[in-house]
Formats: C-alpha cells, structure tokens, sequence
C-alpha cells in the first residue's frame, strides 16, 4: 500500500500553483526528445508537472514528453535542472479529468507494482 505525502509549497522558490505528492517508492519514467530516451526517476508530482531526477544528463530543452508505463504521456518541457534533478512542466491537459487520472496512475504505480503486473519469462 502507498502511504502518499503532500509536499509543503509555501517556499517563495517553490513556484507551483497546485499542491504536489512526494511518491514513497521508486518510481521511473523516461523522457523522450526526439528519437533520444533519458531514463528518470519521478520524485514528485502535481498537476502541473513532476520533479525528475535523470540517470545521466538531462535534456537541453525543447518539447520533450515523459512516459510512464500505466499513466501514459505527458507532453511538456524542463523549466529548470540542477546537475541530474529537473523540474519538468506539463503542457496544458484537452481534458482535465484525463490529466487528474493519469497523475493518479503516476502515483500508485510504482517500480514494485509493474513488476508484479508484467508476464513471468
């Protein structure tokens, strides 16, 4: 079972407008820029966007999307990184209930329960 956390954002360098959720287990994804993939962990999310931290070097800007397995797409872009940590802005959701759900998907799927849903070799 996930034990959720909200995140305090009362910081003044904290500048999301909705409340973000520190996920308690491993969680990854990764995000796509072209034809290129950079492997990240999801630390947090809200429904504005994620805090990620890459494996190797971020990447340099542009429309990126990250992908996770159950929640899907989330097209956006980097408005900041510090060495391997990223604050990754979602683009405005069509359909806000989609974009609520698929945050929730990000949420409750961690590393630990896609590796009970995928097929035993």
């Amino acid at each position: 079972m996930h034990a959720l956390r909200l995140v305090e954002t009362a910081r003044p360098a904290n500048r999301r407008r909705s409340r973000r959720c520190a996920l308690d287990r491993r969680t990854t994804g990764r995000v796509r820029q072209g034809d290129r993939l950079h492997d990240c962990v999801i630390e947090d999310v809200s429904l504005g966007g994620a805090r990620l931290r890459f494996d190797g070097p971020p990447p340099d800007g542009g429309d990126l999307v990250l992908e996770h397995a159950v929640a899907g797409r989330f097209p956006g872009r980097l408005v900041w990184q510090a060495d391997r940590v990223g604050g990754f802005q979602f683009d405005r959701a069509e359909r806000a209930l989609e974009r609520e759900l698929q945050c929730v998907a990000l949420m409750v799927s961690s590393d630990d329960t896609q590796a009970v849903r995928r097929p035993v070799p």
